[in-house]
C-alpha cells in the first residue's frame, strides 16, 4: 500500500470515528432531553389521585345519544364517519381545541367487528363494569415494532338500551397523551364506567 493510499484510509477512519462519536453524542443529547421535556412539559392526562382533585364535567351530545364524564380542560366533539349509515358516529377529545395528532380518547360508534393489527401483542385483558351494569372488555396492547408504543382499548358490545362502541387512546413515545398504559387506563376507566350511548 503506497503513501497515498494510506494516508486516504486515515483520514476515511477518523472521519468514521468523528460521525460515531457525533451520532453517539446527538443521541444522549437527544435522551436527556427528551426525560427533560416529558418531565417539565403540562400533562395531558391525571393519575387516579389526581383526578379526585381536578375538576370532571359531563359531555353530553343529544342529537347523537352519547354522555361521559371527562377532565374539565378538555374539548370534545362528534360527528358522522359513515354516509351510508347516519348513526355511525366517533367522538373524539382534545386539550388544546387543535384536532391535531392522536386523540385523549376516541370512542367509535357501533363497534365494529376487526382483526387486530399485525405487530401487536396483547400485554392483558380484562373486564369493567359500566353503566346500567354493562361488561366493557378492556385490553392492553403494545407495538412489537416501537418498544415505547401501544393503545389502551374498550370494547361494549352492545344490549337493548345502549349502543355497542370502541373506545381507546393510544399510550407512549413523546407525541402520545400518555407516557403509560397505566396512565391511560386511569383516565380512561372512569370515562368507560360513565359512558352511555342510547339506542334509539
Amino acid at each position: 500500500m503506497n503513501t497515498t493510499q494510506k494516508g486516504f484510509a486515515s483520514v476515511v477512519l477518523i472521519i468514521a470515528l468523528v460521525i460515531i462519536i457525533v451520532g453517539w453524542l446527538g443521541y444522549f443529547e437527544l435522551t436527556q432531553k427528551s426525560s427533560v421535556t416529558t418531565t417539565s412539559s403540562p400533562e395531558k392526562s391525571q393519575s387516579t389521585k389526581e383526578d379526585q382533585e381536578i375538576p370532571w364535567k359531563e359531555y353530553v351530545n343529544l342529537d347523537f345519544g352519547i354522555s361521559f364524564s371527562h377532565p374539565d380542560s378538555w374539548q370534545c366533539k362528534t360527528y358522522k364517519t359513515n354516509l351510508f349509515h347516519p348513526d355511525w358516529y366517533q367522538t373524539i377529545c382534545d386539550d388544546d381545541g387543535t384536532w391535531s395528532g392522536d386523540s385523549l380518547v376516541a370512542i367509535s360508534v357501533p363497534h365494529t367487528t376487526n382483526t387486530r393489527s399485525l405487530g401487536v401483542s396483547t400485554i392483558r385483558s380484562g373486564t369493567i363494569t359500566g353503566q346500567n351494569s354493562s361488561t366493557i372488555t378492556k385490553t392492553i396492547y403494545h407495538s412489537d415494532k416501537f418498544e415505547d408504543l401501544g393503545s389502551v382499548a374498550y370494547i361494549f358490545s352492545g344490549s337493548s338500551n345502549m349502543k355497542s362502541y370502541d373506545m381507546g387512546a393510544m399510550y407512549g413515545g413523546l407525541d402520545k397523551p400518555y407516557r403509560s398504559a397505566e396512565e391511560a387506563e386511569d383516565v380512561l376507566d372512569t370515562i368507560a364506567k360513565s359512558l352511555i350511548i342510547r339506542s334509539n
